[in-house]
């Protein structure tokens, strides 16, 4: 059932990136909410709102991708998204205060030193592509 489901979603989100106009937000929203709802299931009030939460973060993801884009390269739009671990190292202190050890900071640095090189002369640079593009990196955390 479950490798069912996982094969139906990834079928679904290819379908999304590609074919799919953003201006159908109401579509998507629904179709990934019966899909996530089918496979956590309907027993509880709380499953669904969990289905409604993960769906709106996915619609999210796949929005601001496809935004960002729209306003810049793919090059740039996957080294701005490839910074994820920073952002999952800072809202994971913000949100469960955890805190990581020296090495695990220590490891990001390299990370961001590299994105910098590889983004400091990027030719298709616009604010609104990379806002977009770290905002998926927030919704995807």
């Amino acid at each position: 059932m479950c490798l069912c489901v996982g094969f139906w979603w990834y079928c679904f989100s290819v379908s999304i990136c590609v074919y799919v106009p953003l201006c159908r937000f109401l579509v998507v929203f629904l179709c990934v909410c019966v899909f996530m709802c089918l496979s956590v299931g309907f027993w509880w009030c709380f499953s669904v709102s969990i289905c409604v939460c993960v769906s709106l973060c996915r619609f999210l993801v796949v929005f601001l991708s496809l935004l960002s884009l729209q306003y810049v390269a793919v090059s740039f739009t996957e080294t701005v998204k490839s910074s994820g671990p920073l952002f999952t190292v800072g809202i994971s202190w913000l949100v469960l205060r955890e805190r990581n050890g020296l090495y695990v900071q220590l490891s990001l640095i390299p990370i961001m030193i590299g994105l910098m090189l590889c983004s400091a002369y990027e030719l298709s640079f616009t604010m609104i592509g990379f806002l977009a593009a770290l905002g998926t990196n927030v919704v995807e955390w």
